[in-house]
C-alpha cells in the first residue's frame, strides 16, 4: 500500500517538473560564481549512484558549515552593499535579493524593501519598481501565496523594448500559474493555469537569448508535450556546455524525463545528482531531495529516505517556503510510517538477537564453569608434575655435582698417584746414581771430595724445586681457572699473581693444598718444608683480606 501512495504523490510532481527552475535564471548568474560549488562539466554525470547517495549523506552531515559559508558570503555582499551609495548599491540589493530568494524568503522580502526605498535614486524609477514587483510575485510564489503573487504579476505593465524585465516576468509568472495550477485550482481553471503556463514557457523561449537557457526551456517544453526520448536527447547534449547551475536544472529535468520514460533507475541517478547539487549550493529551497527521499523509500532504503525528508523539512522550513513544506508533509506520514515499521522490526530483531545472544551467554557461563572446574584440576595435577619435576631436576644437579666432585676426585687421584709412583721411582733411580758416585769416591779413598759431596746440599735443593714445579704444573693441569678464581675472592690490591718465571708462587699453592682437601696447618707446612706459624700467618692474612667472611672464604677455596 505504501508504495502506491507513494505513486500518486509523485504523480503531483509531474504536472510542474520545472516550475521554478526558469525563473531564476534572471540575475541568478550574477551570483553563480559566489554561490554555486565548481563542479566540473559532466564529471559528476558519471559517479555511480550509491557514491552520489554517500556524497548526499556527507553533505547532509555538513549542511551546517555548508549554511554558514553561505551565510558568510551573504555577508560578504551586505558589507560591499554599507560601503556603497546609489545605483552600486541598489545593485548590490539586488544580488542580496536573489540569493535570499531561495534561501530565506523573508529576508529576501527585506531586501525588496530597502531597494524599493532607494528606487527614487536610480534614472529609472519605474522600471525597477516593475522588477520589485515581479521579485515580490516570485517570492509570494516560493512562500505559497499564489492569489497575491497573481494579483502582483496583474500590476506589472512593462514596455516592449525591456527584454530583460520581459524574460524576468515570464519566468515568475510561468511558475506562479504553474504552481496554481498543480496546487491551487482544479477543474477548468486548473485547464486555464496550465495553459498560461503553457503560454508564458513559449513567451521565455521567444525572449532567450542565452542558448543554453533555451535548451532547458525547450527540454521542459517537450517533456510536458510527451517528448520524452527529443527532451532526453537535448539535456544530454546540454550538459557538455552547460555551467554549474545550469546543470542542476538539466539533472533535474533528466530525472523528470526519466520517470516519465519509466526508467527508474535513470530517475534515481539523476534526481540524486540534482539533489547533491542543491545541497552544495547550500540553498534551502528545493524539491529533488524530497522526491529523492520518496524514491529511496519506495525502494526499501526507508533510514536513508526518512534522514532526506527530514533534512528537506528542516530547510523548507528555515526559507518559510510553504510549498515545499507542503510537499514534504504529504510525503512525510507515508516515510515516518514505513520508518517506524523498519524500527519496529529492527528491534524485534534486536531482541530475538538480545534473547538469543542471552541464551549464549549462560551456556557459555556453564561451559566455562565445568572449563576451569576442569582447568583448575589440570592446574593441581600440573602443579604436583611441576613440583615433582623441580625435585628431580634438584636430584639430578645434586648428583651431576657429586658425579663432578667424584670425578675431579678421582682425576686428581690418578694424576697425583702416577705422578706420585713416577716421582718415587725417579728418587730410587737418583738415590742408586747418588750411592754408586759415592761409593767410586769410596774406593779411589777420594775422602776429601767424598765429605764434599756429603756436605753439600744443591742436590736436595733441586730435587725440592723439581718436586714442588712436578706439583705446580699437575695442579694447574686439573685446575685451570683456579688461580683467576681465588683472585675473585680478594680485592684487586690484595689479589697474589705468581712471577714470570712460576706456575704458583709459595700463597698460591697454600691454598692450592687447601682446594685438594689437605687444610691442616702441620701437614700443609710438612709438605712444604715451613714451619707451621708460617703456614698460619700466610692464611690468616689472606682470609683477613678476603671479600667474604671467613668461613665463607675457606669453603669457597674449596670451589675455586
Amino acid at each position: 500500500m505504501i508504495p502506491s501512495l507513494i505513486k500518486c504523490i509523485k504523480a503531483i510532481y509531474l504536472g510542474f517538473s520545472f516550475p521554478r527552475l526558469s525563473h531564476i535564471l534572471f540575475g541568478g548568474f550574477a551570483l553563480m560564481g559566489i554561490f554555486c560549488p565548481l563542479l566540473s562539466q559532466a564529471k559528476e554525470a558519471s559517479w555511480g549512484t550509491e557514491e552520489i547517495l554517500k556524497r548526499i549523506d556527507r553533505a547532509i552531515e555538513g549542511k551546517t558549515m555548508l549554511r554558514t559559508r553561505y551565510e558568510a558570503k551573504l555577508q560578504n555582499l551586505k558589507s560591499k552593499a554599507n560601503k556603497e551609495t546609489g545605483k552600486e548599491r541598489i545593485q548590490t540589493y539586488q544580488q542580496i535579493f536573489r540569493a535570499y530568494a531561495h534561501f530565506q524568503s523573508d529576508s529576501a522580502l527585506a531586501y525588496l524593501n530597502r531597494i524599493e526605498e532607494s528606487a527614487d535614486l536610480l534614472d529609472k524609477p519605474s522600471s525597477l519598481r516593475q522588477w520589485i514587483t515581479i521579485g515580490r510575485a516570485e517570492v509570494y510564489g516560493i512562500m505559497g501565496l499564489y492569489k497575491s503573487a497573481a494579483t502582483l504579476l496583474e500590476q506589472v505593465h512593462i514596455q516592449a523594448e525591456d527584454k530583460f524585465l520581459r524574460l524576468y516576468y515570464y519566468q515568475v509568472a510561468r511558475s506562479v500559474y504553474g504552481w496554481m495550477a498543480d496546487y491551487g485550482e482544479v477543474g477548468e481553471n486548473r485547464k486555464v493555469l496550465q495553459q498560461l503556463t503553457a503560454n508564458y514557457r513559449d513567451s521565455i523561449l521567444l525572449v532567450e537569448t542565452n542558448a543554453t537557457n533555451r535548451a532547458i526551456v525547450q527540454a521542459d517544453k517537450l517533456l510536458n508535450e510527451g517528448a520524452l526520448q527529443a527532451g532526453k536527447e537535448l539535456c544530454l547534449r546540454t550538459l557538455s556546455h552547460a555551467d554549474s547551475l545550469q546543470h542542476v536544472y538539466l539533472f533535474a529535468l533528466l530525472a523528470d524525463l526519466s520517470e516519465a520514460s519509466n526508467n527508474h533507475d535513470d530517475y534515481l541517478h539523476y534526481l540524486s545528482l540534482a539533489a547533491l547539487s542543491d545541497l552544495e549550493r547550500g540553498v534551502t529551497e528545493y524539491r529533488a531531495l524530497q522526491q529523492l527521499a520518496a524514491e529511496l523509500s519506495e525502494r526499501g532504503d526507508v533510514s536513508r529516505a526518512y534522514t532526506y525528508l527530514l533534512c528537506a523539512m528542516d530547510d523548507a522550513n528555515f526559507c518559510k517556503a510553504r510549498l515545499r513544506s507542503f510537499e514534504a508533509t504529504n510525503v512525510f506520514p507515508i516515510i515516518n510510517g514505513a520508518h517506524k515499521e523498519q524500527l519496529q522490526t529492527r528491534q524485534t530483531i534486536t531482541s530475538v538477537i538480545v534473547v538469543f545472544s542471552v541464551v549464549i551467554v549462560l551456556l557459555l557461563s556453564g561451559f566455562i564453569v565445568l572449563l576451569r572446574k576442569k582447568m583448575r584440576q589440570l592446574s593441581h595435577a600440573r602443579q604436583e608434575l611441576t613440583e615433582a619435576l623441580v625435585a628431580v631436576r634438584e636430584v639430578n644437579a645434586a648428583l651431576l655435582e657429586m658425579n663432578e666432585k667424584l670425578s675431579t676426585a678421582d682425576k686428581v687421584k690418578e694424576t697425583y698417584i702416577a705422578r706420585y709412583l713416577q716421582r718415587c721411582r725417579g728418587y730410587i733411580d737418583t738415590l742408586d746414581e747418588y750411592r754408586r758416585e759415592l761409593l767410586k769416591l769410596a774406593k779411589a779413598k777420594n775422602y776429601a771430595h767424598l765429605m764434599e759431596r756429603l756436605q753439600s746440599a744443591e742436590q736436595l735443593v733441586q730435587e725440592e724445586q723439581s718436586f714442588y714445579a712436578d706439583f705446580d704444573e699437575a695442579f694447574v693441569t686439573l685446575f685451570p681457572k683456579f688461580i683467576d678464581n681465588f683472585n675473585a675472592l680478594l680485592p684487586e690490591q690484595a689479589q697474589v699473581h705468581p712471577k714470570r718465571d712460576e706456575i704458583l708462587n709459595t700463597e698460591l699453592r697454600i691454598f692450592a693444598l687447601i682446594r685438594l682437601g689437605v687444610t691442616d696447618s702441620n701437614r700443609i707446612a710438612h709438605f712444604l718444608n715451613y714451619s707451621v706459624p708460617t703456614i698460619y700467618s700466610y692464611r690468616s692474612r689472606l682470609r683477613n683480606k678476603s671479600l667474604l667472611d671467613k668461613n665463607a672464604f675457606d669453603e669457597a677455596v674449596l670451589s675455586c
